[in-house]
């Protein structure tokens, strides 16, 4: 009767090769140490862990806004975790990769980027492997052979973990994009309505200070796809860029103009901004909405940004352009029909109302600006040399 021979049976060895046996003894002996290995490591678990978030928090300074104590918790859990994995030659749990989905959806909500999330895996990999090669150097005369069936499972762990961290985090910022586009849509309806008094969580919930200051911006020509990166952008710095199916508009409260509209033109250089003037808590916001919309128009003229402080005179006017036409449709026609009046206009406003200012511009005499400025006069019955004169006459320039 044939029985099949067992590993304890003398005769079981007889027919096994010597060669084989030799290899067979080597690969016993490799996992024996590693065992070992992974016990000792075991052991000193918490050294590890306390070592692991150490390096995380110096090497990734996003990570300040972690709870230590939290952190050093959740490091502890997974280190356990990855070395029992290891010893019991198994790869993540369900368990395992759920809980390193929510740990992604946690470091999201608490505003750590992804790349930095995915550097303290691998520093805290670098960490496992470092502490697993030095023991096995010490424990056999220098060479690190029992390690190497375990690379490709230590890495299994790290690429399973480390995918399901990014899943949950990627998850965690599209539900936080569809809902902070929710609440962008009601207050910016909220300021155009005049209501935004009423609903302070909202401009709260937007990181604004509703008892602080604001200033707004409408634009006109920046492409609707890149608005999530300019609120990207503002978010962390006080701004928030509202939109509906009408207009572009974004709050500023702790942006400079200056600075906004240079993050604007450097993502679309033909984007064009009305800024308005810096007001004070929500219906102040409501004002500078307001301010933005009149000098817009004024903007779109002249094909540049400007704010209202640059340019608030021809804005207020170009506002009240349809109301002025027929007061100053005299003006505008004699305009028409003398060139070089109207050009004499211009330099004369462009030159500080300077006579001999204006004379080096136009490359002519001075009593020519001033023979010229006295027609203008007599056609008109406006002198550019009083308030309302200049007003109107700046005003027939514009068309």
């Amino acid at each position: 009767m044939n029985t099949k021979l067992k590993w304890s049976d003398p005769e079981f060895h007889d027919e096994i090769p010597q060669k084989e046996t030799s290899d067979l003894g080597k690969t016993q002996k490799s996992q024996v140490h590693l065992v070992a290995l992974l016990a000792q490591i075991t052991d000193k678990g918490s050294q590890l862990s306390d070592l692991v978030v150490n390096r995380i928090r110096s090497e990734v300074p996003q990570y300040s806004v972690v709870p230590p104590a939290s952190h050093r918790e959740v490091v502890a859990g997974q280190v356990a975790g990855i070395l029992a994995g290891l010893q019991e030659q198994r790869t993540p749990s369900p368990s395992q990769i759920s809980g390193a989905r929510e740990l992604g959806r946690r470091r999201a909500a608490q505003g750590i980027a992804l790349g930095n999330v995915i550097e303290a895996y691998h520093i805290a990999y670098r960490e496992i492997w470092n502490e697993l090669l030095e023991l096995s150097r010490a424990e056999n005369a220098g060479t690190s052979e029992p390690l190497l069936s375990v690379v490709a499972l230590l890495w299994n762990w790290f690429h399973r973990l480390s995918a399901a961290v990014a899943e949950g985090h990627s998850d965690e910022l599209r539900s936080n994009s569809t809902t902070r586009a929710v609440i962008q849509r009601e207050f910016l309806h909220a300021l155009i309505s005049g209501t935004a008094l009423q609903h302070r969580a909202l401009a709260t919930s937007l990181g604004f200070d509703p008892d602080g200051p604001f200033q707004v911006a409408c634009i006109e020509g920046f492409p609707r796809h890149l608005s999530a990166r300019l609120d990207e952008e503002l978010a962390g710095n006080g701004g928030a860029v509202l939109f509906d199916d009408e207009r572009t508009v974004v709050v500023l409260q702790n942006v400079a103009a200056p600075e906004f509209l240079e993050r604007l033109h450097a993502l679309a250089s033909t984007a064009i901004a009305g800024v308005g003037h810096t007001r004070t808590g929500l219906s102040g916001a409501t004002d500078s909405v307001k301010d933005a919309q009149l000098v817009l128009t004024r903007a779109c003229k002249l094909g540049r940004s400007i704010t209202l402080a640059e340019d608030w005179l021809m804005a207020i006017l170009d506002n009240s352009a349809a109301h002025l036409r027929p007061l100053l449709r005299h003006g505008t026609e004699v305009a028409a029909r003398n060139d070089r009046l109207a050009e004499t206009l211009r330099a004369f406003a462009t030159s500080g109302f300077s006579l001999s200012a204006c004379a080096r511009e136009l490359r002519v005499h001075p009593n020519t600006v001033k023979y010229r400025l006295d027609r203008w006069r007599e056609l008109t019955g406006w002198d550019v040399h009083d308030v309302e004169g200049l007003v109107a006459s700046l005003r027939c320039l514009e068309g």
